[in-house]
């Protein structure tokens, strides 16, 4: 399965996919990571399939994409910055000083990244000074009406290394799901790698484990790319609303603590400055567990009475029942999507298959591009 970009440098997945499944053949592993990793190699031997000018189109998109984002943080901050102090008048030296922070953060933020794991140290010390004139002319172009110093600059091509070869993806990457079992194995699993692009003939990726479950003996529902309505039904809460109540919580805790600091100012007790310390050395460490507290309970409470009995349900449904429920899921997103002002980008037939180790793959619904009826030696070839 995949989701999020339909591409890898240029190259449609589904061809990519097709291919694969041409060479692969009648080949089978013992186990389902064995089926990831040929995968994986075969885009690696099939670095042909990628020409060079699409390899630094890919580039020049990531870093785009990067700074454009990092140009809406600096937005964000100055706007927030100017709104907190309707006194303070806007001026290109105070601009430019939260942007040099801004930029500077998000540098420290992916410093501390680890690299991608198959990335060479002489590959990155070779690819940094070979894409150098490329990282200056991107951010020449990016920022251009902004005034960049040479401290920002700097960051920036730090900034534009760091996206490259660090576990950091842009909004351009693909999220390839492998699903089902090996050979050896009674239980299905399922991998999710998060793959980006190609670029000096190498394949950016990894395997994404927030996304990747050995299902074992115990189930689990795992949406991908929109998957608020899935997780709003699967865990009984909206993850945004979810977001925002503890944004809230957190606000309500610090504007009691600072009407406790202004009524103790008000006092005139001796003890004031003392208490006054007292409270600030406290006050962020007790905030802290609070809201680790409120946290622990709402997820205890979400597991007893939505994910586990939803869960549990799914361990014992019939598989035609689990893929009915697929279905429904995915159905439930579109019409969300429908109903709302957001983007409709689930909707239309549904795909629907099921893996089982008896059966093997099953197609319970399937929706082709073109008639059936028309090309039935389509059918006859397959």
């Amino acid at each position: 399965m995949v989701y999020g970009n339909a591409q890898l440098t240029g190259v449609p997945w589904e061809s990519l996919i097709k291919v694969y499944r041409q060479k692969l053949g009648n080949l089978s592993f013992p186990e389902l990571q064995d089926y990831c990793n040929d995968f994986i190699d075969f885009i690696n031997k099939h670095i042909k399939f990628f020409p060079d000018d699409y390899q630094t189109e890919s580039v020049i998109s990531i870093l785009s994409d990067t700074y454009k984002h990092l140009q809406q943080e600096i937005s964000y901050a100055v706007e927030q910055a100017f709104s907190n102090d309707i006194q303070t008048k806007i001026s290109e030296e105070l601009t430019n000083k939260i942007a040099s922070e801004v930029i500077e953060k998000a540098a420290t933020n992916l410093e501390n990244l680890d690299n991608i794991s198959h990335f060479s140290e002489s590959f990155i010390k070779e690819k940094t000074v070979e894409f150098n004139p490329l990282f200056h002319k991107v951010i020449d172009h990016v920022f251009s009406e902004f005034n960049v110093t040479t401290n920002i600059k700097n960051n920036l091509l730090t900034i534009a290394e760091y996206s490259l070869f660090k576990k950091t993806f842009s909004s351009l990457v693909s999220g390839i799901v492998i699903a089902g079992f090996g050979e050896e194995e009674i239980f299905p699993s399922l991998h999710t790698y998060d793959i980006e692009c190609v670029f000096g003939n190498q394949l950016k990726y990894r395997h994404n484990e927030d996304k990747s479950h050995a299902i074992g003996n115990y189930p689990a529902i795992i949406p991908f790319a929109q998957e608020d309505m899935i997780s709003t039904f699967i865990a009984g809460i909206d993850p945004t609303l979810e977001n925002f109540s503890i944004h809230a919580l957190e606000e309500i805790l610090q504007k009691y603590f600072e009407t406790i600091i202004d009524q103790a100012k008000e006092s005139d007790s001796s003890e004031q400055p003392d208490f006054i310390n007292q409270i600030n050395k406290h006050f962020n460490q007790t905030k802290q567990s609070l809201l680790e507290k409120y946290n622990e309970k709402m997820i205890e409470f979400r597991r007893e009475y939505h994910i586990n009995p939803i869960l549990d349900t799914v361990s014992i449904l019939p598989k035609d029942e689990l893929a009915a429920m697929a279905e429904a899921l995915v159905s439930l997103t579109s019409l969300k999507r429908r109903v709302t002002t957001d983007a409709e980008t689930v909707g239309g037939p549904t795909d629907v298959a099921l893996i089982s180790k008896g059966d093997g793959f099953i197609w319970i619904k399937r929706k082709h591009y073109f008639s059936a009826e028309l090309n039935r030696d389509f059918f006859v070839r397959k």
